[in-house]
């Protein structure tokens, strides 16, 4: 399939942009290289056999809620640092009703 000048005016025209005839020119050298390779493409064999597929199983990874206090060795240092805290929580505005 060979695009012609007129087909790359028409694709400029319904993209809404401005080409100079340069560029028609150039935009149909580049499109036709493209839809060779496309071409190419199709003449390539893809069946994939049903059996060569291996689908893994799919579920749901869950963990144990924990504190690790390797991480956080002193928390309270955190919750006097700051501005407002509450039974040795730090305390933040209400954002949700």
């Amino acid at each position: 399939m060979s695009v012609t000048e007129a087909d790359i005016k028409k694709l400029a025209s319904l993209a809404r942009i401005q080409i100079s005839e340069e560029e028609v020119k150039t935009f149909r050298n580049e499109i036709d290289s493209i839809l060779g390779y496309v071409d190419q493409l199709n003449t390539v064999s893809a069946s994939v056999s049903a059996h060569s597929q291996v689908v893994p199983e799919h579920r749901n990874q869950v963990r144990e809620d924990i504190s690790h206090s390797d991480t956080n060795p002193n928390p309270e240092v955190l919750v006097d640092a700051a501005p407002s805290s509450e039974s040795g929580f730090v305390k933040v505005k209400k954002i949700l009703n």
